[in-house]
């Protein structure tokens, strides 16, 4: 009796400890295996064999490039080199517009 109480608690033990690893395993198991990354630019850049920006990457203080090798690149700057404008589009910021490190009217 004794025998039968020891198997059946260690099949219990058994079956619980593998639904506890099987849900801590799930949200591994649901990512992605690889990284997202935007695949139109890593394509552009192996057509071209030049490197080619990663526009969704853009912020105002940086720039991030795909490479030909397959590595991606950032370059950052401490002062704003592009304007984010309400539709979506970027452009450079006008650095004509400053006088004496103070911005004036253009």
């Amino acid at each position: 009796m004794l025998r039968a109480f020891r198997s059946s608690s260690r099949r219990k033990l058994a079956l619980l400890m593998s639904g506890v690893v099987g849900v801590t395993l799930l949200p591994v198991l649901a990512q992605p295996a690889v990284a997202a990354r935007p695949l139109s630019e890593v394509e552009r850049t192996a057509e071209t064999g030049e490197r080619v920006e990663v526009l969704a990457e853009r912020t105002e203080f940086s720039q991030v490039f795909a490479e030909p090798s397959g590595r991606f690149v950032m370059e950052s700057t401490v002062v704003p080199m592009h304007v984010r404008h309400a539709d979506g589009s970027w452009s450079e910021t006008d650095r004509d517009c400053q006088e004496n490190g103070v911005t004036r009217s253009c």
